[in-house]
C-alpha cells in the first residue's frame, strides 16, 4: 500500500513536535549526566576532556544557528595558458 504525500508532511510535522519537546530533556541528560562522566578525564585526559568541552560550547553557543551562514561566490576564469597554446 502506497501512502500519500500528505501522511508523509503529517508524520514529519509531528516529529518536529515531539522534538522540540525532547531536546530539553537531552540537554538535561547530558548536563546531569555525561558532563559528570567526562569530568575525571580532565586530569587523566586532558586532550579529550577540551575536545568534549569545546564541542559542548559549539552545540550550546548563542550564535548556533540552524543553517550555516555561507557565501557562495561564482567566479568565471578565463582560458587558461594551456588552452590558449592548444
Amino acid at each position: 500500500m502506497q501512502t500519500s504525500p500528505r501522511d508523509g508532511i503529517a508524520q514529519s510535522a509531528a516529529a518536529t513536535k515531539r522534538l522540540r519537546k525532547l531536546v530539553p530533556k537531552l540537554r538535561q541528560l547530558q548536563a546531569k549526566r555525561l558532563d559528570p562522566l567526562i569530568a575525571p578525564f580532565k586530569e587523566t585526559n586532558p586532550e579529550l576532556w577540551s575536545e568534549y568541552r569545546s564541542a559542548r560550547k559549539l552545540v550550546n553557543g548563542p550564535t548556533a544557528t540552524s543553517e550555516p551562514d555561507v557565501t557562495i561566490v561564482a567566479t568565471v576564469a578565463g582560458p587558461t595558458e594551456k588552452a590558449k597554446a592548444a
